[in-house]
């Protein structure tokens, strides 16, 4: 199942860890996603490994393409 989308980088007050936000419409998901991965993985942005299930339709280790503003 691939899914495209957009995010956009946003900043987390409380601590200032920036992060990517992401959410799908289809299925009302929330995905964060550290710098500090991203760092590690570039291509991270283009194919993310989703670990876990966030929401119905999305199952284990689904792929989502991530188109950046």
């Amino acid at each position: 199942m691939q899914l495209t989308i957009s995010g956009e980088w946003q900043y987390q007050t409380n601590d200032d860890i920036q992060f990517l936000v992401i959410e799908t419409v289809a299925w009302r998901c929330r995905l964060l996603i550290l710098k500090r991965d991203l760092s590690l993985n570039p291509n991270l942005l283009r194919s993310v490994v989703v670990q876990r299930g966030c929401a119905d339709g999305i199952k284990s280790k689904s792929r989502i393409k991530i188109k950046s503003r």
